[in-house]
């Protein structure tokens, strides 16, 4: 098997509870008005605030796709549109906003390798003219 996929599974085998806490934290929010995390109950927060909470982790769920989509360009050796790593990054940092520091000790290994797949597929422009 290709190290590029033993790679990929493992980061991802290692993010599947983080995913599934970041959609726990959107879908509580959206359907009930507060999250797991303290003090973000739309009664302690406000209008405007939870719904500034609630695009942020929306942009958040966003980064897991363009970590996927860059991934999967990764293992095919085929790196995407530059708009992919560039609005990644940005979902991510809006993402992690509301996350506290503990959580973010266990997205390490999802922080380094999304850190890989932006640099690989931003510097890669001679594959992605070749595969175009």
């Amino acid at each position: 098997m290709n190290s590029k996929i033993i790679i990929s599974i493992a980061v991802w085998l290692v993010s599947i509870p983080l995913l599934f806490f970041h959609l726990m934290l959107f879908t509580g929010f959206l359907v009930n008005g507060y999250t797991v995390l303290p003090n973000t109950s739309l009664q302690t927060v406000g209008l405007f605030s939870g719904l500034a909470l609630l695009f942020s982790l929306f942009l958040g769920l966003l980064s897991w796709v363009a970590l996927f989509v860059m991934t999967r360009g990764w293992i095919q050796n085929n790196p995407v549109s530059r708009t992919w790593p560039i609005a990644g990054t940005i979902c991510a940092i809006a993402g992690l906003i509301p996350i506290k520091m503990p959580i973010l000790f266990a997205a390490t290994p999802e922080i380094v390798f999304a850190c890989f797949l932006c640099l690989w597929h931003l510097k890669n422009k001679k594959l992605r003219r070749v595969n175009a």
